[in-house]
């Protein structure tokens, strides 16, 4: 690979990062300059077939699981996530593979010259995530697509993705729960809602049944848009749900494509969500589908960070970028599960800004003891971890005492001797982090 390509792609990025940082103009503006910047490219994301997933937990995973099943189906897929863990191209891949990056850099040099072209005007210099999505929508138009599945950045109705208005886009809409409250706002419902914005005109919308004030956000803006709604259910869409170490199994419900003991590599009750999430979408793009096909693909969805178990040091050690209560949660559900007997060494960081105290309370749950660390990494904004001592501080008042904080490199030399397999988690950041410089086997 060329790293210096990358290199500069990133390095320039970076210029434009401090504008992202601290709110420099409203939602809705950020919304108008993110269309000028792709009218200066020539609207590419009016002439995709774009899929939109928005949501507190799951979009990551529904995803990149439907990006494996679309492209398992014969299709050429384009699939963006943010932010990304381990390499910007994890925002641009296609067919689930990194983009060739002398063609990224290809495309990337049309799209910096339309950012000089933009600080000439009124809007002045783009953000890093409206180059970013300037760069995504142009990459994959250029490559000739069949679908193009895109991540939101944060919330959905003023998220910078919530470009493409076009009425055959399909939306997807995952688990809600409170994160980024301050900026989304404190109750399911206001974070319902701005999730629920990336529904326009006529699209067709695959959503989780949720509690009910959830799932009226959900219809009034179905009802305001003329979307039709497509529920996933549990116990009736999907059941009989079994979580294993080597992955998950569970049956799907569907007339147009039954599907008894599916078989997926993904651990977690919630991959069975996001798994029939992904397949309720497949159906309503598809007309037909090879269930073969279909099976096989399930059970080789790599999925990096999310319940991710390696070897270190001659122990087990699992990778989860958990990183807000309910993902936590979710995360110590499954591992009492798979690992009904068992407590782990924890290494762990935290955004500051989350709700940390509910995810230690959480977590403790399954700790013999928890390795505190820290990270600092700079994208579209600066993303640090909260400091030693505030967790250190509610570690004590809940009582658990069996903690040490130590920077990163010496946290895992400690891990490399401790008796205990290992949690790695709290952010994805530090998932990320572990997974490029850990030396996993």
């Amino acid at each position: 690979m060329n790293n210096t390509k990358l290199k500069e792609i990133e390095d320039f990025l970076l210029q434009y990062a401090n504008r992202s940082i601290g709110g420099k103009f409203p939602g809705e503006m950020g919304i108008e300059r993110t269309q000028y910047f792709l009218s200066l490219l020539g609207k590419p994301q009016e002439k995709i077939q774009v899929i939109h997933i928005a949501g507190t937990s799951g979009k990551g995973s529904t995803a990149t699981i439907l990006s494996n099943l679309l492209h398992g189906q014969g299709y050429k897929v384009g699939l963006t996530l943010s932010p990304h863990v381990i390499d910007f191209r994890e925002r641009v891949q296609v067919n689930n593979e990194y983009l060739d990056i002398d063609r990224l850099h290809e495309y990337f040099e049309l799209v910096k010259d339309k950012v000089k072209e933009m600080e000439q005007t009124k809007y002045g210099p783009p953000t890093y995530f409206e180059i970013v999505i300037g760069l995504v929508f142009y990459t994959f138009l250029k490559e000739k697509v069949d679908y193009v599945i895109v991540e939101t950045g944060l919330g959905g109705l003023l998220d910078g993705t919530n470009v493409v208005e076009n009425p055959n886009k399909l939306c997807i809409l995952t688990r809600i729960g409170l994160d980024h409250t301050a900026v989304l706002g404190d109750t399911l419902e206001e974070i319902a809602y701005q999730k629920a914005g990336i529904i326009h005109p006529k699209n067709r919308v695959v959503y989780l049944e949720q509690s009910e004030k959830i799932n009226e956000v959900f219809y009034d803006r179905a009802y305001e848009t003329n979307a039709q709604l497509f529920p996933v259910i549990e116990g009736e869409t999907f059941e009989n749900v079994t979580i294993e170490e080597q992955g998950t199994s569970f049956d799907f419900n569907s007339s147009k494509l039954p599907l008894k003991n599916i078989q997926t590599n993904l651990i977690g009750f919630y991959q069975a969500e996001n798994t029939s999430l992904a397949l309720t979408a497949l159906e309503l793009l598809l007309d037909e589908i090879d269930e073969r096909k279909l099976r096989d693909t399930l059970q080789k969805i790599n999925l990096v960070g999310r319940f991710q178990i390696s070897q270190y040091k001659g122990k087990k050690i699992i990778l989860d970028a958990a990183h807000n209560p309910q993902k936590i949660a979710a995360l110590v559900n499954s591992i009492k599960t798979v690992y009904p007997q068992e407590k782990f060494s924890i290494l762990f960081a935290v955004k500051k800004k989350k709700e940390y105290s509910k995810i230690i309370k959480s977590l403790i749950q399954i700790a013999d003891e928890m390795v505190l660390t820290s990270y600092r990494i700079e994208q579209d904004m600066i993303n640090e971890s909260v400091d030693f001592a505030e967790v250190e501080k509610i570690l004590s008042e809940l009582g658990f005492n069996n903690f040490k904080s130590l920077e990163l490199e010496k946290a895992l030399d400690y891990l490399a001797e401790t008796k205990n397999n290992i949690l790695v988690t709290g952010s994805m950041y530090l998932v990320g982090i572990v997974i490029q410089e850990g030396q996993l086997e």
